[in-house]
């Protein structure tokens, strides 16, 4: 319905800058007209003053005449260009109470798939908590294992590895770090950037391509491969 209505819209406003469009031609061909005739006219009033001859009269007439019916004429496209466009302002006015109508229909669907598909989101949200609490495993057996050691050591009076470095990979959420380094999280912006404008980073463009994970940069000179290979196979 919204895009009937903006058909309908776009068509009404193509119909009066048509007409406007074709008038602006008109003046402009009569502009040139009126400026060619004043150079006449001049030339005629020079030829009158040197020879005053009946047929120099006669010309100088014409285009004195000319120079009024031209004046008129410029009178009356003006006038209509003017008519016109409060026309084509009336007409396109009147059409947006429907158009906001239908406007507003686009709005309440798009709001309500969005919200329905925001279930989605939070079943994506517990299934990273899920990945992360697996990786839990791993992680607390090697901090178990360091523990143990400690107090091995401790049972015996050792006391050299209470300062050792001891660390895990971390999972960075708010990294913007590429490779092993990058955030495992979607960024606030990357998520408000695919929400709003629908564009992705191009490691997530590559994966929805091919299904492939690469780093960023990685990724840049995969999609650039692609691309070429695909112009080269047309």
């Amino acid at each position: 319905m919204f895009q009937e209505k903006m058909n309908e819209f776009k068509k009404t406003e193509s119909k009066y800058q048509s007409i406007i469009s074709t008038l602006d031609d008109q003046q402009k061909d009569l502009e040139q007209k009126i400026n060619q005739n004043k150079a006449s006219y001049h030339r005629a009033m020079m030829m009158d003053i040197e020879d005053g001859t009946r047929k120099t009269q006669a010309e100088l007439s014409k285009h004195l005449r000319n120079a009024e019916e031209y004046e008129r004429q410029l009178e009356d496209i003006q006038k209509r260009i003017e008519v016109a466009g409060h026309l084509k302002e009336q007409k396109l006015k009147e059409l947006l109470p429907g158009l906001k109508i239908a406007k507003n229909g686009v709005v309440q669907e798009a709001s309500e798939e969005i919200n329905e598909n925001k279930t989605k989101g939070f079943e994506l949200k517990a299934q990273y908590i899920l990945f992360a609490r697996d990786l839990n495993a791993p992680y607390r057996r090697a901090r178990e294992a360091q523990e143990q050691f400690l107090t091995a050591c401790h049972s015996v009076g050792v006391h050299d590895f209470d300062r050792e470095f001891f660390s895990l990979p971390r999972l960075n959420v708010i990294s913007t770090y590429e490779g092993l380094h990058a955030s495992l999280a979607p960024t606030v912006e990357e998520i408000m950037e695919a929400y709003t404008n629908g564009k992705i980073p191009l490691f997530v463009k590559l994966y929805e391509m091919t299904g492939e994970i690469l780093p960023e940069n990685d990724a840049r000179v995969k999609l650039e491969q692609l691309q070429k290979e695909a112009k080269t196979d047309v």
